[in-house]
Order: structure tokens, then sequence, then C-alpha cells
């Protein structure tokens, strides 16, 4: 691993007219998309995910980690739940990916936005190559 490109690409996209922040690390072909759990942290991104961000292989892998929009630096002043809100952020989750490129990708999933990749893999399932869900 030694070798291994580890520099991370933070930047903003606007996705369906809602700006998210979110890293990227790696060059390798298979694109994983990282959700992590939502409540309490600052910056979801680079915070939550940071051992798998510094130990997945990046010549295989393209590490993508999102800042749920409301959250860290995706930050939206009037973030509401509607009883649909998982499917809305798996609209954004999968809305983002595309506009990065990745029209096939892995999950992995932590907590509430395990929900939000589960509702993803559901509602895209021509998108999901695998998937790992955890205290979901």
């Amino acid at each position: 691993m030694g070798s291994e490109d580890r520099t991370v690409e933070e930047q903003k996209i606007k996705v369906d007219n809602v700006d998210i922040n979110f890293v990227r690390v790696g060059t390798g072909d298979n694109p994983v998309l990282l959700l992590p759990e939502i409540l309490g942290k600052n910056r979801i991104s680079t915070v939550e995910f940071t051992p798998q961000i510094e130990n997945l292989n990046t010549e295989k892998l393209t590490i993508v980690a999102w800042d749920l929009p409301g959250y860290g630096y995706s930050w939206l002043p009037d973030r509401t739940f509607p009883d649909d809100f998982y499917q809305r952020d798996a609209i954004w989750a999968h809305s983002l990916m595309k506009t990065l490129g990745y029209s096939k990708f892995s999950l992995v999933g932590m907590c509430d936005d395990g929900i939000t990749a589960l509702f993803l893999a559901a509602m895209y399932p021509e998108s999901i190559r695998k998937m790992i869900i955890f205290d979901a």
C-alpha cells in the first residue's frame, strides 16, 4: 500500500439544485460511496470514515464520501424530514455518483445512512455492484 495515492480531493458540487460536499480518494476502477452516520457530526465525510479512507486499496477503488445535505459542509438551513426523506437522500446520493460519472458503484452505509443505502439499492438496483450495511 506504500505507493498508493492517498490524496484527498474535497470539493462541492451542485446536484439537483443542492450543494453537496464530498471527498474523493483513489484512482481505481471500482467506485465506492461511503454513507456515514449522520447524527451529531460536524464534518461527516472525513470524520466517520477516516480508517477506511486511510486503509482501503486506492489503486483498486475510488472512494467517495459525502456530507449528506443538511450536515457537515453540505449545510442546508432548512433540512426537512418528510415521510420520504430516506428516498430523497437516496436520490441525492445516486445523483451525486451519476454526476461524478459513476453509473455502477458499491455502497458502504452506516446507521441512518445505511438505511439510505438500502433505499438507494432498492430504487436503483442496476447501479449497485455490492453493498455493506452496518449499525442500521
